[in-house]
């Protein structure tokens, strides 16, 4: 058994710290006939996450994000290294928009929410920092974010290292880029246990009380641990209904055990919106087995309504991306390709060089892109392919008379750029929206380090620069039109 950590979280990254503090707990659930865990907070572990591909990886329909997907993970304090960062490592692998987080306070927020790919927030400290929401950065922009107190009553009984009876959940309201807004809430209500009697219903009172605040901007979704059983006498179905909680399994008419528990259901997905005018509907949710005694609970959501930004209008001009400024200056460059490829619509046609292609965000644009049935011809400038590079060989094949392709830059091609000095990336669409023969050329390539350096794109949208950068594009790839 180790003991009880002292000091505070050291470290916040997403969006700032929050205040110090002592606090939360590592949490066992307890259902009826299931006894307290003895867990410990664990030290911050250095790790680094590694993706993998699931069957149920995230799907999207359209121009910008149709489908979002949300994961509760509630990872057990005092998990050992490796178990803990294979756990996290199955979270992140679903690609899912949110992530709500229980019993993390002292695990590395960067590990967690891996950067670039990921933000996150939180208020430090060992109750405040208990319960992270993550965010997929590349579609998603924090513009606001807190943290409520559900409880805090104090007091713990000879083998517990913490008091079950502090409570916190942490918040942040989100835009995606294509103009829709949505707040998620983590949450863990304090298990049943004599000094904690009576809690969960005045828990989920102020929790109630947080989404009706949050809910005057939009849908909220909440994910937490709530230890009590969705099938049980202790369910309190009525206050949900009163703060017009519906959780995934009603919605779905199904529910599954969510971990370690004698099969009882207490990790859930709560959906709030306005009854009457619903924009997101639930349309599947499944499981997903993990080293913590819960299970990863997943569901996905559609929306039912246009989004505001879906009458997309390119914008001729000067782009730049700031290094130091906000997350969103930083991206400024990228956004604008990818924005332009998103609304590229089915039979129109991509076509991109650039120096080297690692930026994961492009990569999703272009996959969703071919995925709708957008023509992607791609050639890639660098000597050494990138692991996303032959991805799109894999993908598009490398037959560069073909509809779809993903080529190297042969002799020819870099004697070609060397000689006009061509931009480090150029893209062409050959329709944006309604806006016909869309040129962006920037001086960076798309990688991960170009959001680190002042960037500047060009984008343009007359037919006769698009046509002249058409036919360079296709003597770079030794092609006749």
């Amino acid at each position: 058994m180790q003991p009880p950590l002292a000091r505070p979280h050291p470290r916040r990254w997403a969006l700032g710290s929050g205040a110090a503090g002592v606090g939360l707990t590592a949490l066992a659930l307890l259902v009826t006939s299931t006894a307290p865990s003895d867990a410990t907070h664990p030290q911050d572990e250095v790790a680094s996450v590694v993706s993998a591909h699931v069957p149920n990886a995230k799907k999207t329909s359209g121009a910008g994000v149709d489908t979002i997907r949300i994961t509760q993970a509630n990872l057990k304090s005092g998990e050992r290294a490796d178990r803990f960062q294979s756990d996290v490592s199955t979270v992140l692998s679903g690609h899912p928009d949110f992530i709500t987080y229980n019993e993390v306070p002292f695990r590395q927020d960067t590990v967690l929410a891996p950067p670039p790919g990921y933000a996150m927030w939180r208020t430090s400290g060992q109750y405040q920092g208990e319960t992270p929401v993550a965010w997929r950065a590349d579609e998603w922009v924090a513009i606001a974010h807190g943290t409520q107190r559900l409880s805090n009553r104090k007091g713990r009984l000879k083998w517990q290292h913490v008091d079950w009876g502090i409570r916190y959940a942490n918040w942040v309201t989100l835009r995606s880029l294509d103009g829709r807004t949505v707040s998620v809430i983590s949450a863990h209500l304090a298990p049943v246990i004599s000094i904690t009697e009576g809690l969960q219903p005045r828990e989920v009172r102020h929790l109630g009380n947080l989404v009706d605040t949050l809910a005057a901007a939009g849908p909220v979704l909440v994910g937490g641990d709530f230890n009590m059983p969705y099938d049980g006498s202790s369910y309190l179905r009525s206050l949900f209904d009163t703060f017009q909680m519906v959780p995934s399994y009603d919605a779905l008419g199904a529910h599954f055990a969510t971990g370690d528990h004698h099969g009882a259901t207490i990790d859930y997905l709560f959906l709030r919106q306005d009854p009457l005018a619903p924009v997101l509907t639930f349309t599947s949710q499944h499981a997903t087995e993990l080293y913590s005694d819960h299970d990863a609970v997943t569901a996905d959501l559609t929306w039912n309504t246009a989004a505001p930004g879906s009458a997309y209008r390119v914008v001729p001009g000067i782009v730049v991306s700031h290094p130091n400024g906000t997350h969103r200056d930083r991206r400024v460059v990228l956004r604008t390709m990818i924005q332009a490829i998103d609304h590229a619509p089915e039979g129109a046609a991509v076509h991109l060089t650039t120096t080297k292609l690692t930026t994961p965000a492009m990569v999703r644009a272009l996959n969703r892109a071919f995925q709708r049935g957008v023509h992607v011809q791609l050639i890639i400038r660098a000597r050494t392919l990138s692991p996303a590079a032959k991805h799109f060989r894999h993908l598009l094949g490398h037959r560069k008379h073909a509809s779809s392709f993903a080529i190297g830059c042969r002799s020819h091609c870099r004697a070609m750029v060397k000689r006009r000095h061509l931009a480090a990336t150029e893209l062409l669409v050959s329709a944006v929206a309604t806006t016909p023969a869309v040129w962006i050329h920037s001086d960076r390539g798309l990688t991960v380090k170009a959001n680190r350096h002042l960037t500047t794109a060009v984008v343009t949208a007359r037919q006769g620069a698009y046509d002249r950068a058409f036919r360079r594009f296709f003597r770079l790839a030794d092609r006749p039109i």
